[in-house]
């Protein structure tokens, strides 16, 4: 029998029940950010036109911590969380251009990591001072970023030397950040995407694109029912 042993600081769960509580509402079950992860990624394959049997590795970066769950034909294999995460991306850019966090978030939005020679040479020759200053500054996380993930590719591939990696999917408010999918695309040398928790969803067409892929969790979590064992 294979398990999944989990732990969660008891002062980090009850914060989340007091908020709750004031609200009067009922607590009816309790998961891990990962988990609803994996709970959207499910229901997207199998409900999708061409269900695979293959490796995914899911990286969902949120704003304090970066979630990332190795699913081998939708059964957990590796999961664990970082802290490298959208707020170590901004707090970068804070450092290197000395501006407030509002400002730091709206270069982040505004400008691309840039991967390939050309794209830092046209941005060069085009004078574009804050989109290589932003670019320098993000870079460095990028590299950090890229050597975690890394570290969960090699734990998986050294319980077998025979395990792939298919496919890289990003989600949570920085799978946003421009280039970053080219990047890791570029550096792990397999196809990077942008997951969609809505498209497989009735009544989703209102959910703007670059939108939804902060809605993962909230997906995974939604499709709990009281009383329910999920398997994993």
């Amino acid at each position: 029998m294979e398990t999944i042993l989990v732990a969660s600081k008891k002062d980090a769960v009850q914060g989340k029940l007091e908020i709750f509580n004031d609200l009067n509402l009922r607590t009816v079950l309790i998961d891990l950010d990962v988990f609803a992860i994996q709970n959207a990624f499910e229901y997207h394959s199998v409900n999708s036109e061409n269900p695979a049997q293959e490796t995914i590795l899911i990286i969902n970066i949120g704003a304090n911590v970066t979630n990332m769950a190795i699913m081998e034909n939708n059964i957990s294999r590796v999961v664990r969380d970082v802290f490298i995460s959208g707020n170590s991306f901004t707090k970068a850019i804070m450092r290197n251009l000395g501006c407030d966090f509002k400002s730091a978030e709206e270069l982040k939005s505004r400008y691309s990591l840039l991967v390939t020679a050309e794209e830092k040479e046209k941005t060069l020759s085009e004078n574009q001072k804050e989109a290589l200053q932003v670019s320098s500054a993000i870079t460095p996380v990028s590299k950090d970023l890229l050597v975690e993930v890394q570290r969960s590719i090699d734990f998986y591939i050294s319980q077998n030397p025979e395990r792939v990696i298919n496919k890289v999917l990003l989600c949570g408010g920085s799978s946003s950040l421009k280039n970053l999918d080219k990047y890791l695309r570029q550096e792990l040398k397999v196809p990077v995407e942008i997951f969609n928790p809505v498209k497989y969803l009735l009544e989703s067409g209102g959910v703007p694109d670059n939108l939804a892929p902060q809605l993962t969790v909230a997906i995974g979590l939604a499709m709990r029912r009281e009383n329910d064992i999920p398997k994993k």
